[in-house]
């Protein structure tokens, strides 16, 4: 009998913002599988629902990737970690793979499910949303991401600059994630469209999992944004 994968969207980093059937799953699984960087102490993932569960360690599996490298490297990391998941599958056991926010929205879960349908063919598989982090960082600074007519664009920060400009140009709400250390360049774009007074700057503290809005003035020293959302 073979088992079953179950890709979970823990949330933006809040544990109570798991969904119940989320929470439920990660109770029942065989195993619990996320990823991290090679310059991460732990997966991001984990330690949303590390609070949740007893010593999630006991049953936990992890896939460390390196920040930089030739795309065979990634390439060959990933097949080992299609192949360790699909041979638990045909074991018998269930899988939860673990991504912050939403598995469906900018995640590297899908990689991994069409590298393994790729390798293996179709797979026993359930996707439980999460929580996304746009959506939790406009709900804290209590600001509506789209009503009525309006609509959202939904962007990462590897965008070029005249496809950031055609999107500003053409959404009432954009909102711009995984910012990193990509800060600069959108400022530097939204300053040249005119649009840093109708945009908000969000940052997720690390250490409570708490967003807070960013002063424009603040960027660039002591903090940065990991959510742009704009206003147009």
């Amino acid at each position: 009998m073979k088992g079953k994968l179950y890709a979970i969207g823990v949330g933006p980093g809040d544990p109570e913002l798991i969904t119940l059937k989320g929470f439920r799953l990660l109770k029942e699984v065989d195993v619990i599988v996320s990823t991290r960087s090679d310059q991460e102490t732990e997966s991001p993932a984990l330690s949303i629902i590390r609070p949740l569960l007893e010593s999630p360690e006991v049953r936990y599996m992890e896939f460390v990737f390196p920040i930089k490298g030739r795309c065979q490297i990634f390439m060959d990391l990933w097949l080992q970690a299609a192949e360790k998941m699909h041979s638990l599958i045909e074991e018998g056991k269930e899988i939860a793979f673990i991504v912050s926010d939403d598995p469906v929205v900018h995640s590297i879960f899908i990689y991994l499910l069409d590298i393994m349908e790729a390798e293996y063919g179709e797979i026993p598989l359930e996707i439980v949303p999460g929580i996304n982090s746009f959506s939790a960082g406009a709900s804290f600074i209590k600001i509506p991401l789209v009503m009525d007519n309006e609509n959202l664009a939904v962007v990462p920060p590897t965008v070029t600059a005249e496809e950031l400009k055609g999107i500003l140009n053409n959404f009432d709400t954009v909102a711009i994630i995984n910012i990193s250390s990509k800060i600069q360049y959108i400022l530097s774009i939204l300053r040249e469209q005119n649009l840093l007074e109708s945009t908000y700057f969000i940052e997720r503290c690390q250490e409570n999992n708490i967003y807070n809005e960013v002063d424009l003035e603040s960027l660039g020293e002591d903090k940065t944004a990991n959510i742009i959302i704009v206003k147009t």
